[in-house]
């Protein structure tokens, strides 16, 4: 995982995190790591989901017109700079 992998903080009451210690150090790895796994299984588990699924693919679909609108405004850009010059 790199340094410019997205980053999720989260608080834990005292005793939550005492018991998340307790687990690291008996499997011998870091809280961070448990904390990790579990959430790289949870998050496979919700994307076999339909729902979650649709989302995706509704978030593809903005993404990819988002970006057909940012290119047209680019050539738009681009003619009017070739006009600039031009004159």
């Amino acid at each position: 995982m790199s340094r410019n992998s997205p980053q999720v903080n989260i608080r834990l009451p005292p005793k939550l995190f005492e018991i998340l210690e307790a687990a690291a150090y008996v499997q011998r790895v870091t809280p961070a790591t448990l904390l990790t796994e579990a959430a790289e299984e949870t998050i496979d588990a919700y994307a076999r989901e339909a729902a979650v699924q649709s989302a995706l693919k509704a978030r593809a679909d903005a993404d990819k017109a988002n970006a057909e609108k940012l290119t047209s405004i680019d050539e738009r850009k681009r003619r009017v700079a070739r006009r600039r010059i031009e004159r």
